[in-house]
């Protein structure tokens, strides 16, 4: 079983569009594979991958405390210890009240009562989903309303991507990981075969695209580039070979902007089933291959 994780230095880039059109590539080809939306902070490869449910899961992460209005005396000390400002006194009301959102579970709080009356609770932080779709399954997640431990939540979808592998004997798993080079970058990548950095010539994908190489070069993990809209900027696509070269990383791909594209794309239409990207699609999964 080999893992392949996609990701881009910024959000916007087509990294979720080829993503998918690698995913349904290996199926078609007749390759049982598992999908992985590690994008977690907002998951979107089932709007061009749709399946059945298969399973939703609870998904807990951190803890968040809770006062027992039975033993609570309303001294005070939790209010007045409490950093964050998640616990206060509401008018006419004699027990302090805990804001969960604020509430970072700490247990400081529970060190300074005096009447040991708060305890904690596991935080339910949003929902793992598995959903089969052709030839593999989808493993996906939905992370709740200001929750964190995002890189958490990734790595606990990479886990149910993993069993799923595991029991169907699936040759590969293609994760859609996340922008940026934050903790949830890095949970996307650990134990990765190999990484596609999808960059597009603009100013600001170059310079995140070098943040990304300089990251990965630690990491020691093979990757490649596949430049997106690589016409746009010929001076930048051409900047972005340089920077490759200089760090030793092959360009994998490169597709043109295309009007027609972002049309099909809207329909949900994969992007290796546009004819003028067809070809160039199946080149590049045909590379990846290569490689790992």
């Amino acid at each position: 079983m080999k893992q392949i994780t996609i990701i881009s230095g910024k959000g916007g880039t087509g990294k979720t569009s080829i993503s998918a059109s690698l995913i349904a590539l290996a199926q078609e080809s007749g390759i049982y594979t598992i999908a992985a939306d590690c994008d977690v902070e907002a998951a979107n490869l089932s709007f061009l991958l749709p399946g059945l449910p298969h399973y939703a899961r609870d998904y807990y992460a951190g803890q968040t405390a809770i006062i027992n209005k039975d033993v609570c005396t309303g001294c005070g000390a939790c209010v007045r210890a409490c950093r964050f400002n998640a616990i206060s006194y509401q008018p006419g009301v004699s027990i302090p009240i805990i804001n969960p959102i604020q509430c970072e579970g700490c247990e400081l709080c529970r060190h300074v009562c005096p009447a040991d009356a708060i305890d904690f609770k596991k935080n339910r932080a949003g929902m793992i989903y598995a959903d089969t779709i052709n030839n593999g399954r989808l493993i996906r997640s939905e992370i709740g309303i200001a929750q964190d431990n995002s890189g958490k939540l990734v790595t606990n979808v990479r886990l149910h991507a993993r069993i799923h592998a595991q029991d169907s004997h699936a040759e590969y798993i293609i994760n859609d990981g996340p922008p940026g080079i934050g903790c949830p970058l890095n949970s996307s990548i650990i134990n990765t075969d190999y990484i596609v950095i999808v960059v597009e010539p603009t100013p600001t994908a170059l310079h995140d695209c070098i943040r990304l190489l300089t990251l990965l070069k630690k990491q020691q993990i093979k990757h490649g580039i596949i430049i997106n809209k690589s016409d746009i900027s010929n001076q930048l696509s051409h900047s972005i070979e340089e920077k490759a070269a200089e760090y030793s990383i092959p360009i994998i791909g490169k597709l043109p902007f295309s009007i027609q594209a972002a049309k099909a794309l809207a329909q949900k239409q994969l992007l290796h089933t546009i004819p003028e990207f067809k070809q160039p699609m199946y080149d590049i999964w045909k590379t990846i291959r290569t490689y790992i």
